[in-house]
């Protein structure tokens, strides 16, 4: 069997993706700023009592001269006392967030956008990791400036996309050298990175300059990317001119946030924004890959989305020009300094952005190899933190095809967003009834799931301190991994620390970081049938071959271990258990749990434990964590305040280590998972400095009263389909807040599958159920009982009315 970093000895068994960093001395383009700038920081000298002057990153909110404006933070705060914007938004953004930008974007226009043309990322980071995994396909390639934010290089990489490299001259204020782009493009080049205002230059593109980038970039048949985040960051005499402006030239894609111009890189609120007045990518094919790559992606907190009207529409110019007059003097005071080096020099002066890039004279420095070995001593003797350079150096369109085919197809392949939004589709507009979703787990939009006021609290608290709007560390800020630590250490046998946490964007995300580490050539995971489908599509994304266990609906849904035993094999990298399950509602014993993990420990594959809904569980069978069991076996513990606190859309999760043995760090796996993160999106910063105050202050009482009705809730939905013949539900529910039920279709006419029922179910009673072919069974249903008891009372009747209306004879 191949194995990781330790080829031999007592973890021989164990195998794990070797760390996917070298040192940071290695050639460009490998690294994110991130980890470039823990690298230098880890250098500083701590008998140093001046104070660490941060001249690494475009991150300046922490300054009170930076302080962001009152209309944005009241904003966010009348969102969060709203209770209106707790709820999973839809893949695109809610409607209001994604007209407000379409409105801002336009002011600079010869054209209105669209909300259509609008889809909410967490922030621009993640806008430029969708834009790239959408134009990915096999042998494609991406042309990117020289020096640049090295983010587009290291999406490029995990796409698996040649990256070629054309310089922007320092001699002609940074533009693009046209000419190269000319000889760099074939047949094979998808896109143009162009960056404007700039990073790292701090240049400001002319009008003319970008026309004929557009008019390049149209001749080649390629799409513009066009990274404006910095946009109206100006303060030179070169005004921001948006490349959306020349979209009847050539189709462009507008990445864009609040972080800069607003100053709260720390919300992670971003948009990619489509400007194709011609609609060439729709007919291409984009916007349908798009939406369905925006479907299993993680999104922007849902109140964050909802202060963006306020932000974008109600700020007032004073603002922004007391931030650009800071900025402008600042860039006087650099450039001036600067000139008075000998041994640097600053060929452009920055007329935008938070950037100048200036050249080291080595031959006139001695004991200095190189830029970051500068970067280094600076920090060391001078506690100063200075961004080396090194890794930032470095006709017909054709466009991906869609990754979606219709939802008819094999279950697996479609997230539950884009299956149920094929059944909101046919939802009948003449029906006047209130639509009754029971296909999703979100009650939060109902009274009685509203969550509890501490939460609301510590949010509005941190939102007000203006402390948390700058970017966290990738592993999450250290209060909210203390937090989850101390949270989740209760009920173990050890005691975990903030070093075994991983913030991360709602569940979701955390499994497919899970998922990415683990990934290899040949490596095979583990999944329940019928399961969640997002560790399916996750797989899919990095290549892995899925292999089904069965739950055994007669045993309480519990794992057929024997299956697991035989599916197993050397390139097995892990089995993932969801408890309380979704979407069974099962809750597995102590015992089970320990048989899961030994048989984990046997086979030498660690176990992925989906505990979203930890907690929830209201029969016989109490929660008992995965984690509970790392000494047998190394847990991954995937979680968030999602489900137990009803706020979904807030998008805070985490995923832990869970492993004394320490194998996950002798095997590698924790530097790969370091590494996957310093490229990921995170959570927004004020949310994550919310969680000590509801993890560690949420009384009983609340917790006590959601079970209560869900309990209640179950014993209305188990004793209605109890009552339908051609339903039979073979498991009452004990935890999370769904229930598989099994169709039998010989007693029903004109049904012809699972999808078919839903469809018709939407149409004739505007009741929406989840199909089981998504989940992997067909001609079952999930249905969500966590909705408030009344509507659960009316949208089950409406169900008994549709199955009496299809019966045969």
């Amino acid at each position: 069997m191949e194995t990781g970093s330790i080829v031999n000895g007592p973890y021989s068994k164990w195998w794990f993706n070797q760390p996917k960093a070298e040192p940071p001395t290695s050639t460009g383009g490998a690294f994110s700023i991130r980890s470039v700038l823990d690298a230098v920081y880890a250098n500083l000298d701590p008998e140093d009592s001046r104070p660490v002057i941060p001249l690494g990153h475009g991150d300046p909110s922490a300054f009170p001269s930076f302080r962001t404006v009152d209309v944005a933070v009241d904003a966010v705060v009348e969102a969060v006392r709203s209770s209106r914007f707790n709820s999973y938004a839809a893949c695109a953004g809610i409607l209001p967030a994604r007209k407000a930008v379409a409105e801002y974007l336009s002011q600079n226009l010869p054209y209105n956008l669209s909300p259509d043309d609008v889809y909410m990322t967490v922030g621009c980071s993640q806008a430029a990791e969708i834009a790239i995994e959408v134009l990915a396909r096999p042998g494609a390639n991406i042309l990117l400036p020289r020096p640049s934010y090295p983010h587009y290089e290291l999406c490029a990489a995990r796409q698996k996309i040649e990256v070629r490299h054309f310089d922007l001259l320092p001699e002609n204020g940074w533009e693009v050298d046209l000419d190269l782009v000319d000889n760099l493009a074939d047949e094979n080049t998808v896109a143009i990175v162009i960056i404007n205002p700039g990073n790292p230059c701090g240049n400001v593109y002319t009008d003319k300059h970008l026309k004929e980038v557009a008019e390049t970039a149209s001749k080649l048949g390629i799409v513009v990317i066009a990274d404006e985040v910095y946009g109206h960051l100006t303060f030179g005499c070169n005004p921001f001119v948006p490349m959306a402006v020349f979209g009847s030239i050539v189709p462009v894609l507008t990445l864009g946030s609040i972080s800069k111009r607003w100053v709260v890189p720390g919300w992670r609120v971003g948009w990619l924004v489509t400007s194709d007045p011609n609609g060439i990518l729709h007919k291409c094919g984009f916007v349908d890959s798009l939406k369905y790559i925006l479907a299993l992606s993680c999104d922007p907190a849902t109140v964050l989305q909802a202060a963006l009207p306020q932000i974008l529409g109600k700020t007032g110019d004073n603002f922004f020009l007391k931030i650009k007059d800071i900025l402008r003097q600042d860039v006087d005071i650099c450039y001036d300094v600067l000139k008075e080096i000998p041994c640097i020099s600053c060929p452009y002066k920055a007329e935008g952005s938070m950037f100048v890039m200036a050249k080291l004279d080595l031959s006139m420095l001695h004991e200095i190899k190189d830029d970051l070995d500068f970067c280094v001593k600076l920090a060391k003797e001078e506690s100063v933190i200075a961004l080396p350079v090194y890794f930032m150096i470095k006709g017909n369109w054709w466009f991906n095809q869609p990754k979606a085919e219709p939802p008819t197809s094999t279950g697996g392949r479609f997230s539950i967003r884009s299956v149920l939004d094929a059944v909101y589709a046919n939802l009948d507009p003449e029906d006047s009834r209130p639509v009754i979703p029971l296909g999703h787990g979100d009650p939060s939009a109902f009274p009685s799931f509203r969550t509890v006021d501490v939460a609301v609290d510590a949010v509005v608290e941190a939102v007000r301190s203006s402390r948390f709007n700058s970017y966290a560390a990738p592993a999450g800020i250290l209060p909210a991994r203390k937090a989850v630590a101390e949270y989740l250490s209760q009920n173990l046998p050890y005691n975990l620390s903030p070093d075994d946490v991983y913030m991360t964007v709602g569940c979701r995300q955390a499994a497919e970081i899970a998922i990415e580490v683990l990934a290899r050539p040949g490596a095979n995971i583990l999944l329940p049938r019928p399961s969640y489908p997002h560790y399916e599509l996750c797989a899919a994304r990095q290549k892995i071959e899925v292999r089904h266990f069965d739950l055994l609906p007669e045993n309480g849904w519990e794992v057929d271990l024997d299956l697991v035993d035989n599916l197993a094999d050397e390139n097995t990298v892990a089995i993932v258990i969801v408890n309380p399950g979704n979407p069974c509602g099962n809750v597995y014993t102590d015992q089970h749990l320990k048989e899961v993990a030994e048989t984990a420990s046997k086979l030498g594959i660690v176990v992925i434990a989906d505990e979203v809904y930890g907690h929830l569980t209201f029969g016989s069978n109490p929660f008992v964590p995965m984690a509970v069991f790392g000494s047998i076996v190394p847990v991954l513990t995937l979680g968030s305040i999602s489900k137990r606190w009803v706020v979904p859309g807030w998008r805070v999760g985490w995923l832990v280590t869970s492993d004394p043995n320490g194998i996950l760090h002798k095997c590698g796996f924790l530097d790969s998972l370091k590494y996957i993160l310093a490229l990921s999106c995170d959570p927004a910063t004020v949310l994550q400095a919310a969680l000590p105050q509801i993890l560690g202050k949420t009384g009983d009482n609340f917790f006590l009263k959601i079970k209560d009705i869900l309990r209640q809730d179950v014993d209305i939905c188990y004793d209605v389909l109890k009552e339908i013949p051609c339903i039979s539900c073979p498991y009452k529910a004990e935890g999370s807040m769904f229930v598989m039920a099994k169709l039998d279709l010989s007693m029903l006419h004109e049904i012809k599958d699972d999808l078919d029922f839903c469809v018709k179910l939407a149409k004739e009673e505007s009741v929406i159920a989840l199909p089981g072919v998504v989940l992997g069974r067909n001609n079952w249903i999930r249905v969500t009982f966590a909705v408030e008891p009344s509507a659960l009372k009316d949208g089950l009747g409406r169900l008994k009315a549709f199955c009496e209306r299809h019966t045969k004879g």
